[in-house]
């Protein structure tokens, strides 16, 4: 009984007309036109299951092998890149039933890719902060999330580009598990960076400019590629923001290097990190290419955790948001927790001495305010040990919240 194996084909066409169907025709499917590679952007694609195993002939053609009608007239080298020839005789190559192929066309230039695993997807792939703007000076964080742990010899890459691909760098995504990230460096004003997450074998090396011909598998936004802009109006993220409690009250102050049309901050508060509401406003300072710094005082602030952040409004309206910083004013609720191990990979076991038996909500956030996990539990009078998973988060700091109660880990 012959064993399957996973054929997956990307090809590029560097033809005109990206509307003509391309197939991978050979031995294994009587040279027919049921492999479709359909159009991914500049790019052709297949992924399917068949079971090829020993020598077989095959060509990359269209439907009445013209334009292209590729082959090598000789036999294939796995994982290097080859010059085939259009309307030149049948490529040549033994599979091994047990391996898996990947198949990269660029021109008349392809790669046969072996590989003795099945190599893992890229599902979702996000940005930190998010937005098509950001602000200039501060790198940008690319989180990826892959399908499973990749496997011994594969590497999770972003490749990004700062002028269109024009030049380009692949950078090696670091991380654990199925969460990986890499940090896009800052760039200057008016820098239009455009990126897209992939994987390669780690062996053999290839330069940037031989990227198609040795990816395994991408993410590349459905075709459009992911991007943003970086703009010198105020990106108040980056500005030294910091909480304090005094007395009853909460002392905000923050600190600009530079301005451009900062025609006033909003100062939000919120209970749970994410549901904001404006409590007052600070005039800017308009343009400046001075360091400023500002103040606001709370003198209502709620019972428990005041989580607050700036929005930065220019004279058009366009606005921009800070980090989340917080205050504890604990209220009527005595819950005191503690954390454990921290830093953690996966686990973190959560501590909880609670006054009273309820249910109470568990919540984690990252340092933007956003609740990134979620969940009830029941808690006994007393002591209470809560493992909570956290394998699925990406690389960084987090908050960790029971009731009015905050403290900080790290996800490694």
């Amino acid at each position: 009984m012959k064993k399957l194996f996973t054929l997956l084909v990307l090809a590029t066409l560097l033809s005109s007309n990206l509307n003509a169907q391309v197939y991978l025709r050979g031995d294994f499917n009587g040279f027919g036109t049921t492999d479709v590679m359909p159009v991914r952007g500049s790019a052709n694609s297949i992924v399917g299951k068949t079971g090829i195993s020993g020598s077989n002939q095959f060509k990359i053609a269209n439907n009445d092998y013209n334009n292209p009608n590729l082959g090598k007239g000789s036999g294939v080298t796995a994982n290097a890149k080859e010059t085939w020839f259009d309307n030149g005789a049948n490529s040549t190559f033994t599979f091994t039933s047990a391996n898996y192929y990947t198949v990269n066309r660029v021109g008349t230039s392809v790669a046969v890719l072996e590989t003795t695993f099945s190599p893992v997807s890229i599902p979702t792939v996000t940005q930190s902060p998010a937005g098509a703007s950001q602000g200039t000076n501060y790198p940008v964080v690319v989180n990826i999330t892959t399908s499973a742990t990749p496997n011994a010899g594969e590497v999770v890459y972003v490749r990004w580009t700062t002028n269109n691909f024009g030049a380009s760098t692949n950078s090696a995504a670091t991380g654990s598990g199925t969460s990986w990230s890499f940090s896009i460096p800052a760039q200057a004003d008016g820098t239009t960076v455009i990126y897209y997450a992939f994987t390669a074998k780690s062996s053999p090396s290839f330069s940037t400019g031989d990227t198609d011909f040795f990816t395994l598998q991408l993410n590349n936004n459905s075709n459009s590629n992911y991007s943003y802009t970086t703009s010198s109006v105020l990106s108040v993220e980056t500005a030294n923001i910091e909480a304090k409690k005094v007395s009853n009250t909460t002392s905000l102050t923050w600190q600009t290097a530079s301005e451009k049309d900062n025609a006033l901050f909003q100062i939000e508060r919120a209970s749970n990190a994410t549901d904001f509401s404006p409590i007052g406003e600070v005039k800017g300072s308009g343009n400046s290419a001075a360091a400023k710094n500002y103040t606001f005082t709370d003198v209502a602030p709620l019972s428990g955790v005041n989580y607050y952040r700036l929005k930065a409004v220019d004279y058009n309206g366009v606005a921009t948001l800070s980090k989340v910083v917080s205050v504890n004013f604990s209220g009527k609720n005595d819950t005191k927790i503690a954390v454990y191990p921290n830093p953690t990979r996966d686990v973190l076991r959560v501590d909880v001495n609670a006054t009273e038996a309820s249910t109470t909500l568990v919540q984690v956030s990252d340092l933007m305010g956003r609740v990134v996990l979620s969940q009830s539990v029941a808690v006994n009078r007393g002591a209470n040990l809560l493992p909570l998973n956290v394998a699925s988060l990406p690389s960084g700091a987090y908050f960790v919240k029971v009731n009015g109660d905050v403290t900080r880990f790290v996800k490694q």
